[in-house]
């Protein structure tokens, strides 16, 4: 699977989309690579429109005090409903559920863990990212 981190290196470098490789030989499991390769695509996976205005929401949760006045208590509660919707949402199901292994079908060889270079010492699960808007 050497050839997927080539591909994806290389439309990284050039600023490209994400890339999904359905049947990457030697697994069944599709591989989604690159997702948040972009600070656009970045952003829209933390619905802000910009890592400033992104900033600025932690900084006002973070100060949340508590209200003194009604008028006050109003503010907040736009507040905390921008905080509840950061919290996992429980279901009983879901489509990653549709195949489940256990005891000794458990394999993770099974998994698209990928080895980046030829000289990697294995096979590592990574969200490497890099961005200029990010230090």
């Amino acid at each position: 699977m050497l050839e997927i981190t080539e591909i994806a290196d290389r439309v990284v470098k050039a600023g490209g989309p994400a890339l999904l490789f359905t049947d990457p030989k030697g697994t069944g499991v599709p591989v989604l690579i690159n997702q948040f390769g972009s600070d656009e695509r970045m952003c829209l996976a933390l619905r802000a429109r910009s890592y400033d205005e992104l900033s600025e929401r932690v900084k006002d949760l973070i100060a949340l005090e508590a209200p003194h006045s009604a008028w006050e208590k109003v503010k907040s509660l736009v507040k905390l409903k921008d905080l509840a919707a950061l919290q996992p949402k429980l279901v009983g199901s879901g489509a990653c559920q549709a195949v489940v292994h256990t005891g000794d079908a458990v394999d993770l060889g099974m998994l698209p863990i990928l080895q980046c270079w030829p000289l990697d010492a294995g096979r590592y699960i990574t969200l490497p990212w890099s961005s200029p808007g990010i230090r």
